[in-house]
């Protein structure tokens, strides 16, 4: 799966379920990969979680998260603040794939 900004492209590789962001912008601010999960046969079975690339412009990051099989898995690329980490915008569109 793929989602793409200006200023950051975000990444899901279903085998090994490694989510991987990327800063395309040196405008101060850092990349980040909006993630939600779910188990598309349960309600209410729900998650989320970021990954943060605070390494600068040209630089990526990934990080491995052991998602349960078959689940429907939603990413969007966005810009973030580092420093307060509850701070993101500038969201590209979803891109749902499955791990």
């Amino acid at each position: 799966m793929y989602a793409k900004k200006k200023a950051a492209s975000g990444y899901f590789f279903h085998v090994g379920d490694d989510f991987s962001i990327i800063d395309k912008k040196a405008d101060g601010h850092s990349a980040v990969l909006e993630v939600a999960f779910w188990d598309p046969d349960e309600q209410g079975h729900y998650g989320t979680f970021q990954v943060w690339n605070t390494r600068g412009e040209g630089r990526g990051f990934k990080e491995t998260h052991n998602l349960p099989e078959g689940y429907s898995v939603q990413i969007r690329a966005c810009v973030g603040e580092s420093s307060d980490r509850g701070n993101w915008w500038d969201c590209d569109a979803q891109d749902i794939g499955h791990a």
